[in-house]
């Protein structure tokens, strides 16, 4: 069972996120913040992270900044999940290594099951 770092601080959010994947098929650790998100990112054992931008103690960029050349970290995918919109985040992001860039309001829970399935395909 493939499993997703899900780094999200709005319990709500997190929640909603693990009850799809779970159902998905998926195994979620749920982390709130960056600087336990970097711990983990760099720890390994996920094969997939969903990372939010806003965070407290490290934010999203500052995150992949930090753990854009671990080799722990540069062959797994990395789908940022975010309220921010803004073009430069976005291409920002791109260029650090996320895989995906999806804005929040823009998707539904399924979009978020679709977008990670795509790198766990079915035999």
């Amino acid at each position: 069972m493939p499993k997703i770092l899900l780094i999200e601080d709005d319990a709500n959010v997190s929640d909603l996120y693990d009850e799809v994947l779970t159902e998905g098929g998926y195994e979620v650790e749920i982390v709130d913040d960056g600087e336990e998100a970097k711990t983990r990112a760099i720890a390994g054992g996920w094969d997939l992270m969903l990372l939010d931008i806003m965070l407290p103690k490290l934010d999203g960029m500052e995150l992949l900044r930090a753990i854009k050349n671990d080799r722990n970290v540069i062959t797994k995918p990395i789908i940022i999940l975010s309220a921010l919109e803004k073009k430069e985040i976005i291409e920002e992001c791109l260029k650090l290594g996320a895989k995906q860039y999806l804005v929040k309001s823009n998707i539904y829970p399924n979009d978020l099951l679709n977008a990670v399935s795509r790198y766990f395909p079915k035999d």
